[in-house]
């Protein structure tokens, strides 16, 4: 027999590893999570669905990007980084 404390951590086991392969997908594939959650956003919000779940669909829709630059990583284009000592006065 399972007892409820077994439960427990299988679950917690469960979603600790689905945490982290979501965390590992979205720092290795990041174009591949936007285009998922893009398309889950759009499916959400068909007129049939809920509003909370068209509100869900908000909340998940990747923002858009500026066409100078990707992300908040700046992996693919490095900003420039001005010192303290470089700056003209």
């Amino acid at each position: 027999m399972v007892s409820p404390y077994e439960v427990i951590q299988d679950v917690l086991v469960a979603v600790m590893l689905a945490a982290s392969g979501g965390y590992l997908a979205w720092r290795l594939a990041p174009g591949a999570v936007m285009r998922l959650r893009r398309t889950c956003a759009f499916w959400l919000m068909r007129p049939g669905h809920p509003r909370w779940l068209r509100h869900q669909a908000r909340w998940i829709m990747p923002r858009t990007q500026p066409a100078t630059g990707c992300s908040r990583c700046e992996g693919c284009a490095p900003s420039i980084a001005v010192s303290r000592r470089s700056r003209c006065h």
